[in-house]
């Protein structure tokens, strides 16, 4: 990786329905929630400290995490522990959104090596939540393109395209593929319009009724760079709009859609 500005490198988990929308190019925004809600509706200045205290800023780079697994053999290995001691035989992960990859260790310390998709046989065990997903093993980089200060409720139709909902293909209305309804008796999850069925998403991330709080989230837009963040060049990155430059000289500048 060169180019890179190693201090602006993030970390986000995402679903397995969500990581097949980043990988089908369907989702290219995320919404998460502000730890600490404001206790009023917030001036200008303070959705501009809200804005500085996102972990994430236009120009960063975050990798993906997500739920995976290794071979059943490694299931009681730490994810640092389970390559070979001579770093000449890999680990095959699976992923649980899909897909396999093997990652070997290289002669440095930081220097891995990625096949393409694998096709070992070897039986893979126990399920490992995302949080535990090291850098070394995730398979999707994320450029951070813009970020927004809103209220949930100010999404639109095109802001829920934009997580990554779609028109179901063969009935009416809209869904993400793999989110299930939580009411077993249903197939799927389908709403009529995108932003309802994003308020239905929400809840079944955050809980039943949550959408209804309308809580203060940080909107993330990116760019998808389908890549170990190791591997990502400065040629794979998009160029940040001039608009973004005051917040290279100011923390507390925010940018807001109208």
């Amino acid at each position: 990786m060169t180019g890179i500005d190693m201090s602006r490198i993030r970390s986000m988990q995402f679903t397995a329905p969500n990581i097949n929308g980043l990988l089908e190019d369907r989702k290219t925004e995320t919404r998460r929630m502000i730890k600490h809600q404001p206790q009023e509706h917030p001036s200008g200045y303070m959705k501009s400290v809200m804005w500085a205290l996102s972990r994430m800023q236009p120009g960063d780079l975050v990798y993906v995490k997500e739920a995976w697994r290794t071979f059943v053999s490694l299931d009681n290995t730490r994810p640092s522990g389970i390559w070979s001691a001579d770093g000449e035989r890999g680990a095959g992960i699976a992923y649980e959104a899909g897909g396999h990859l093997t990652i070997s260790r290289g002669t440095g310390d930081r220097e891995y090596r990625f096949s393409s998709e694998s096709e070992d046989p070897a039986p893979f065990g126990r399920k490992r939540p995302a949080m535990y997903m090291p850098a070394a093993f995730s398979r999707i980089t994320l450029q951070i393109l813009e970020v927004r200060v809103e209220e949930l409720h100010d999404i639109t139709d095109a802001g829920a395209l934009a997580e990554g909902i779609v028109a179901h293909p063969s009935s009416y209305g809209f869904w993400v593929p793999g989110v299930e309804h939580p009411d077993k008796n249903f197939p799927y999850l389908s709403r009529p319009t995108p932003r309802e069925m994003y308020a239905a998403l929400w809840d079944t991330i955050h809980g039943s009724g949550k959408w209804g709080y309308n809580p203060w989230i940080w909107a993330y837009r990116f760019r998808v760079i389908k890549k170990n963040i190791t591997q990502v060049e400065a040629s794979d990155l998009a160029p940040i709009e001039e608009k973004h430059e005051q917040n290279k000289s100011s923390r507390h500048s925010i940018r807001l859609d109208a």
